[in-house]
């Protein structure tokens, strides 16, 4: 989770030194902290959440004169991995691909992606679907 936040509209004459960050597990009252030394600038990227679960973050101010009360609470965020684009390798198909007749044909197409892509295989504009002569079978690794 990437957090963002605006600086506090006091400093009480003392310039900011550095943030500090916590998170606290939905369903729970417990906040950690999420940075060891403070954070110099207005973002964060918090890590060792775990997947699938929600947080809540708050952020302090520290400055000559101490620590500030924590600005306004966010969350619940969903801690989960970024979307990442489909991708697929089809090195094993650069030289073409030779059919041996009465054999059944089998094409393995790696892809990837998150959340996990919907594969829907064609020929040309039409969508390829199971039958006696075609077997589709699109698995996620």
């Amino acid at each position: 989770v990437q957090l963002t936040w605006d600086p506090p509209l006091k400093d009480g004459g003392s310039p900011i030194l550095g943030y500090i960050v916590e998170r606290c597990e939905e369903g729970t009252d417990k906040w950690i902290r999420c940075n060891a030394r403070l954070v110099p600038n207005l973002t964060y990227k918090v890590t060792g959440l775990k997947p699938g679960v929600s947080y809540y973050y708050r952020v302090c101010a520290e400055n000559a004169a101490g620590i500030s009360d924590p600005a306004d609470v966010l969350g619940p965020l969903l801690a989960d991995d970024p979307p990442a684009a489909p991708t697929f390798d089809l090195d094993s198909f650069k030289d073409g691909l030779e059919v041996i007749v009465p054999e059944p044909l089998r094409i393995r197409v790696p892809i990837t992606g998150y959340p996990v892509p919907t594969a829907k295989w064609s020929v040309g504009e039409k969508l390829l679907e199971n039958n006696e002569r075609v077997k589709i079978d699109t698995n996620a690794a």
